[in-house]
């Protein structure tokens, strides 16, 4: 009878620790969920712009239109996370009356009504059939690295796009390509020794001096003071 109770104890026992187990590893997913949450808060999404310029409407320009919606990744977030890529999640072909027209492409501000990145002109016809647009992002990191806090604001400083002709030998992805770049904040200049060259360009070579040459002006000090001690003595 004592046996039975003792075993049954155990299987209680038993039974308790694994529904512990089973609800820590409950929160163990719950948490990870959370950090696949905060992870795609790290992507920055960048509306790019298009707006056709002629010389016969110059003066006359009809508003930018969304041509592509670009997704990046924050210079904070892991580099080696491989969802992390810049990709396009959206894009329209245009249409244009020629192909010989010229477009603009850029980031616009729709509330400001102004660019706010550099723009890039380029033909219509690489945007027409047989082509595909390759956008190139630079970004400015400066002003996060210069603060303190690494929280300052990135922005798309210059946007670039060029058509590159599909050849089906090559490559099954026919689709728009991004690429983006950041502009780092460069080394501070470290003084060196001073560099001599000769009249050829070629670096000479700076002897070392000797103890006489560092430290003759303290020895011509050192015999002033012995003549002129001398000379009071007599």
């Amino acid at each position: 009878m004592r046996a039975t109770t003792l075993f049954s104890t155990l299987l209680a026992a038993a039974a308790t620790v694994t529904a512990s187990s089973s609800s820590d590893h409950d929160h163990d997913n719950d948490y990870g969920h959370n950090d696949d949450s905060s992870s795609s808060s790290n992507l920055v999404l960048a509306p790019i712009y298009i707006q056709p310029v002629t010389h016969n409407n110059i003066n006359n320009l009809s508003p930018p239109t969304l041509l592509a919606e670009i997704q990046y990744p924050s210079s904070s977030s892991s580099t080696d996370d491989s969802s992390s890529r810049p990709e396009i999640i959206s894009y329209s072909a245009p249409e244009f009356e020629t192909d010989s027209s010229l477009v603009r492409v850029g980031v616009w501000d729709e509330k400001s009504k102004k660019w706010t990145s550099s723009t890039s002109v380029l033909a219509a016809k690489n945007f027409g059939k047989g082509y595909s647009p390759h956008f190139l992002l630079t970004l400015d990191n400066t002003q996060q690295q210069g603060n303190k806090n690494g929280d300052g604001e990135e922005q798309v400083i210059g946007v670039v796009v060029r058509g590159v002709k599909i050849d089906a030998g090559i490559t099954r992805d026919f689709g728009p390509q991004v690429i983006i770049t950041r502009v780092e904040m460069g080394k501070e200049v470290e003084m060196g020794r001073d560099v001599k060259v000769d009249e050829g360009g070629r670096r000479v070579e700076v002897q070392e001096k000797s103890f006489l040459q560092k430290y003759w002006w303290a020895l011509a000090i050192a015999a002033v003071l012995l003549v002129g001690g001398g000379g009071d003595g007599k």
